[in-house]
């Protein structure tokens, strides 16, 4: 009488092993791809940095006090591995893996938007919170 669920157990656990094993049919191309993005060179006026990938923020402070931040993504470098599974039809792969090779290098610049705003960046308390965020997040 055990036997019995332990062989529809099984078989449902055959079933789903299966099912995970039809998407890894098929022909793969893997491909290795470093890329990097550099802002262009940024002048004093704003209408030329918004050009660049770029946040705009706002941070409230106690006594509702609206501080606007411009942050802009000045350079980032990384190297990323895809595996595509090839199709016949367009768009020519139907299953797509992604995996960054180790942490992506980012360069940013955080100016809040007051006149002579300095790049809050350059304090070394901010930059290493920033760069662990990142890391975090990748």
């Amino acid at each position: 009488q055990q036997s019995a669920p332990n062989n529809a157990q099984d078989e449902q656990e055959g079933e789903a092993i299966a099912e995970g094993l039809e998407a890894e049919d098929g022909d793969f191309m893997n491909l290795e791809v470093a890329f990097a993005y550099r802002a262009r060179s940024s002048t004093r006026r704003f209408k030329d940095r918004a050009k660049n990938a770029h946040l705009y923020l706002a941070f409230y402070l106690p006594g509702s006090v609206k501080l606007p931040v411009w942050v802009e993504l000045r350079g980032l470098v990384s190297t990323i591995r895809l595996r595509l599974q090839l199709t016949p039809d367009p768009p020519f792969f139907a299953l797509c893996t992604l995996t960054f090779l180790g942490q992506p290098k980012v360069d940013l610049s955080c100016v809040p938007l007051v006149k002579r705003g300095l790049n809050i960046m350059d304090l070394p308390l901010i930059s290493n919170f920033v760069q662990s965020a990142v890391d975090a997040a990748m």
